[in-house]
């Protein structure tokens, strides 16, 4: 085993349980080729991190206290094919801040967006779009269970993180249920990272789950979460992909937030599919520039919200709005 992981053999006679064996919760931890352990929602403090690949580190949410997983940690490295994920760890089906409705063709869930509506509702949007630390929820029940929302992961790193595989914070989508029934896809999580200095080029994600399909017709799909990313200024070279993308469903779930801190740079992107909007919850904003592109669109809640744009620069690429 890499070191920092343990595991215990069932004794004769015991029920096996297929679980992900714990991790050590302090010093330096690696997860080599072909192993995984977890850690359950909380506050931990390592040396250094490195998720190999092949291997797997998994961060419980706690849908009871609505808390996720940080980690302080001085070094932090993702290797190509290594995972960090929080996928479907969030709130369970028809449960969170924005559940989907159940219903025949359930409603997909909200978070840093709208969620897709069917037959059910939508779920609502939520969460600090530049302090994200909420876990995503679950998209409506018909018949079998909605997806379940992302967690919630938040990394403090003091020196570096290296980022060549994947940090996930997925939904989970819906599923079929029969004739014209399937359940909602599930929101996407919260990603929240600080580091002196981040590189790599792999792939960071809060996307929603899928809706499902009923002989033509779907169920809604869930909306993206929210992700924020704090890297001094000359000391950012990732060069690899952030999405908070909605998932597709009779409805497409809202791209979620991404925001970078240094920049103070908003950015709403919903791969290129027509759906619903991403949302800022009621209230004053003031960012350096707001990126509105491949369909994302921006509701920002509140009949007095103000957005002031320090430099007065609107990006886009003339799909978002």
């Amino acid at each position: 085993l890499g070191q920092g992981l343990f595991s215990s053999l069932p004794s004769r006679g015991e029920d096996v349980l297929y679980q992900t064996p714990a991790c050590a919760t302090s010093g330096s931890l690696t997860i080599a080729n072909g192993e995984s352990c977890s850690l359950d929602a909380g506050t931990y403090s390592f040396d250094s991190i490195t998720v190999q690949s092949g291997g797997t580190l998994v961060l419980n949410g706690n849908a009871t206290t609505g808390q996720g997983v940080m980690i302080n940690v001085a070094n932090m490295t993702v290797d190509g094919g290594g995972v960090v994920t929080a996928d479907g760890l969030g709130y369970p089906a028809a449960t969170g801040p924005g559940a989907g409705t159940s219903a025949g063709l359930a409603g997909g869930a909200g978070h840093g967006g709208l969620g897709g509506k069917s037959s059910g509702a939508d779920g609502n949007a939520y969460g600090d779009a530049v302090a994200p630390a909420m876990l995503g929820s679950g998209g409506g029940n018909s018949g079998s269970a909605g997806g379940a929302g992302g967690g919630a992961i938040r990394l403090a790193v003091t020196n570096a993180l290296t980022v060549n595989g994947t940090i996930s914070s997925n939904g989970l989508a819906g599923s079929y249920a029969g004739v014209y029934a399937a359940s909602g896809g599930g929101s996407g999580g919260s990603i929240w990272i600080t580091s002196a200095a981040l590189s790599g080029s792999g792939t960071i994600r809060a996307n929603g789950g899928s809706g499902a399909d009923s002989f033509g017709q779907a169920s809604g799909g869930g909306a993206g979460g929210r992700i924020a990313i704090d890297v001094p200024t000359g000391s950012n070279t990732f060069s690899g992909s952030v999405q908070a993308y909605g998932a597709w469903g009779g409805q497409t779930g809202g791209a979620g937030t991404v925001y970078w801190t240094t920049e103070d740079r908003l950015v709403v992107n919903n791969s290129g599919q027509f759906g619903r909007q991403a949302v800022l919850l009621a209230g004053n904003y003031d960012f350096e520039k707001i990126e509105l592109g491949l369909r994302g669109y921006l509701r920002v809640l509140g009949s007095t919200s103000m957005i002031a744009l320090t430099t007065d620069t609107l990006l886009g690429d003339g799909t978002g709005r």
